[in-house]
């Protein structure tokens, strides 16, 4: 654990967290740009280099969007090798709150035990940031109700959170919103509020939204420095701030002619069969079909019964495939090309 107070106090237990206070200090004393790799979840990582402009205006969009001020109790539980780890640290440094930083774990909270006092004293003002897979188990497997409950806001970003996540935040009224960025936006720039039935994504103030000819998402942000840039991302606009998100134009699925949107079928299996264990779809190889999609499942237990999916024909799942466990990026992703080649 590492603490780093208003005042520039250090409390360390964990050496293996000294590049949190390195890259606290560089950033106080004025590091002009950082260079980090893409997490490689859609495609090869590639380095990038953001400019402290940029980062600063990023800063700006989250501090805006949740009131953040140095009154604040920043949790950093995230990889600082990538950008919502870095943003973490940065966001506290630049407001001036209170940040504590462990090691990133499936459960941030597991080690906290002692501190959970100081997350009390602090209720309402504490911000956390979550990948949902840390979320999902913090839900599934603790009292929420402990840590949790005491924050002001909650990001949950890097991936969709699960549909039984979902339910348990808006059953428990938590303050968490899913977000969507990358590390080309310096993180977030939309945000969904996960205790609404909302479906869409509703951009923060300043960030304007397009889509090209392929119907991809288009992002012109403050923290782009007012540069169009292109994602992969295929999306229904139903406002010119608002989107809903289809999936990764790398996702499509072409079986047989018939162009299948991964996620869409990984939505309505999560709504069909909620509990099931980690799941994604994906389309193998077919001599006769092009590509064939399968339902990837991760460990045991019984099979769905894909049948009583209300969902065309042709996106059905062929077969199911069984995987002890998904191959995971370091930001907590999972790896599809890995886990099929395993």
């Amino acid at each position: 654990m590492v603490y780093i107070s208003q005042e520039g106090e250090v409390i360390r237990t964990d050496r293996a967290l000294d590049a949190v206070i390195d890259l606290y200090d560089a950033w106080k004393g004025g590091l002009p740009e950082i260079t980090l790799t893409t997490s490689g979840s859609t495609g090869p990582p590639k380095c990038i280099a953001l400019s402290r402009e940029a980062i600063l205006a990023s800063v700006k969009l989250t501090v805006d969007a949740f009131d953040l001020s140095s009154s604040d109790f920043f949790l950093c539980n995230l990889n600082t090798d990538y950008i919502g780890g870095k943003m973490m640290v940065i966001r506290a440094a630049e407001t001036g709150a209170d940040l504590m930083a462990v090691a990133p774990s499936v459960n941030p909270f597991a080690d906290l035990e002692n501190q959970v006092s100081l997350f009390a004293r602090n209720r309402g003002r504490n911000f956390f940031s979550f990948v949902p897979m840390q979320l999902q188990h913090i839900l599934r497997h603790d009292d929420p109700t402990a840590l949790l409950r005491t924050a002001k806001a909650i990001l949950a970003g890097g991936g969709p959170v699960a549909e039984d996540t979902r339910r348990k935040i808006q059953e428990l009224e938590l303050p968490v919103f899913e977000t969507y960025g990358m590390t080309e936006t310096i993180s977030h720039i939309a945000l969904k509020d996960l205790r609404t039935d909302d479906t869409f994504f509703t951009a923060l103030p300043g960030v304007s939204l397009d889509t090209d000819q392929h119907g991809c998402l288009k992002i012109k942000s403050p923290s782009t420095l007012g540069q169009w840039i292109i994602t992969h991302d295929v999306v229904e606009m139903t406002a010119p701030e608002k989107f809903i998100l289809k999936g990764r134009r790398d996702n499509i699925i072409n079986s047989g002619g018939v162009k299948i949107q991964a996620e869409e079928v990984e939505r309505a299996i999560a709504q069909t069969f909620p509990g099931l264990p980690d799941f994604f779809c994906y389309g193998l190889p077919d001599t006769t079909l092009g590509q064939r999609l399968v339902l990837v499942l991760e460990g045991e237990g019984p099979e769905p019964d894909l049948s009583r999916l209300d969902l065309p024909r042709y996106h059905i799942p062929k077969e199911i495939i069984r995987v002890r466990a998904f191959v995971k990026t370091p930001t907590g992703k999972t790896d599809k090309i890995k886990t099929i080649e395993k």
